[in-house]
């Protein structure tokens, strides 16, 4: 049931358009590196979006997430990522390294438009490189665990719109084998009364969608608290 389950992730129609920006984007920075600094609209837009929806921009919007869904997840193994992954203070970590590098050489390359260009071209192509050879042998998501803008925009949107679980769930944990970020749902449902606050939810759905019982809804939390 879950090899089906995993199927709708990968045909997300959506992601059939979205996932094409990123080849675009690298092949263009690579001829013209100016066009590498679009790499910044991906990195506005996913915090951006996370004030109102939380992560949800990394769900379709995000053009890597979608070749990491509808490209590599054809090829990836679906393993369980390791669960340092998920752990925020490793994804912090991970955020900080990338990000001091990025500062470091535009700052160096400050007012050179060509030499920026190529810093956000070459940390795309490494880190979708490196995001690639661990979904081969993992998960096709593994890269997005530790994303940092994806981690940033987590924290900020964390309860912007999470997953609940509602009254009625059976524990059956189909919502587990379908979540294409491997959330820990059922854990936190016990000690979070029902709250998804996991940094790693995208907002897809996808765990509401399946649910045999309809128990797992995204919603807004302030208005399921007045309602309560």
């Amino acid at each position: 049931m879950a090899s089906k389950l995993k199927e709708k992730v990968v045909k997300d129609s959506r992601q059939k358009i979205m996932w094409i920006f990123l080849p675009l984007v690298l092949i263009l920075g690579f001829l013209y590196p100016p066009a590498g600094i679009a790499v910044v609209l991906c990195m506005v837009g996913a915090v951006a979006v996370s004030f109102f929806k939380g992560r949800a921009w990394c769900h379709w919007m995000c053009p890597r997430g979608s070749f990491f869904d509808y490209i590599l997840g054809r090829f990836s193994p679906g393993r369980k990522v390791p669960s340092i992954f998920k752990k925020d203070w490793f994804r912090a970590a991970v955020m900080m390294v990338i990000m001091g590098v990025m500062l470091f050489s535009l700052v160096r390359h400050w007012g050179d438009l060509y030499a920026i260009g190529r810093v956000f071209t070459m940390m795309l192509f490494i880190t979708t490189l490196l995001g690639i050879i661990l979904g081969l042998f993992t998960d096709s998501r593994i890269w997005c665990q530790v994303c940092p803008m994806g981690t940033l925009a987590g924290w900020i949107g964390r309860y912007k719109k999470p997953v609940v679980f509602c009254e009625g769930c059976s524990r059956c944990g189909v919502c587990e084998k379908i979540c294409p970020m491997q959330v820990d749902l059922l854990n936190w449902k016990e000690v979070n009364q029902g709250v998804i606050g996991d940094t790693g939810c995208i907002r897809c759905s996808l765990c509401s969608k399946v649910c045999p019982k309809g128990a797992v809804q995204i919603m807004d939390v302030k208005e399921m608290r007045k309602a309560g």
